[in-house]
């Protein structure tokens, strides 16, 4: 028992690393090549309008988890900033889409092209894994996202009193 608990204080040591580096890059501003910086938010926003065009303000909020007053906020500064524009639909004027600007589908490229490097130097981490370790980190993993979902219940619960 006591070699699994030095286990699991292991595997969250390294989780808690990943999340907090996953963190600093998403706090952490980018300037894709036109001088003004871009948020980590902003450039998601970006990168859902350009994945799913059809979608209204709401429907994006929905995918990147935040209110639709957030993504009106975020668009707002994407607009000043010269990346999209909004688009009202002909049928009904209270449907507002995004439509990425050159600028905002240069954005949107960098990003694509940034998942992909990542993505590809992942595979290549990973490529010697057995199936069956990876399979079981993915098991892990879900053990894990499973105690975030409920982490503030526990947090917030006071400790057994035995």
């Amino acid at each position: 028992m006591n070699n699994s608990l030095n286990s699991f204080a292991d595997l969250t040591d390294v989780l808690i690393r990943i999340i907090h580096q996953a963190v600093d890059i998403e706090k952490t501003p980018v300037d894709i090549g036109y001088g003004d910086v871009l948020s980590a938010s902003e450039i998601h926003l970006i990168d859902i309008a350009g994945r799913y065009p059809q979608e209204k303000l709401s429907e994006i909020a929905t995918r990147l988890g935040i209110t639709k007053g957030a993504v009106t906020q975020m668009v707002q500064k994407l607009e000043e900033k010269g990346y999209v524009r909004r688009v009202r639909s002909t049928e009904n004027k209270k449907m507002v889409f995004l439509d990425l600007t050159q600028k905002g589908m240069r954005a949107f490229q960098w990003h694509t092209d940034l998942h992909a490097r990542l993505y590809a130097d992942f595979l290549k981490e990973i490529s010697d894994m057995p199936e069956e370790q990876i399979t079981g980190a993915i098991s892990i993993l879900r053990c894990y996202e499973k105690i975030l979902q409920r982490s503030m219940e526990i947090r917030d619960s006071p400790p057994n009193s035995e």
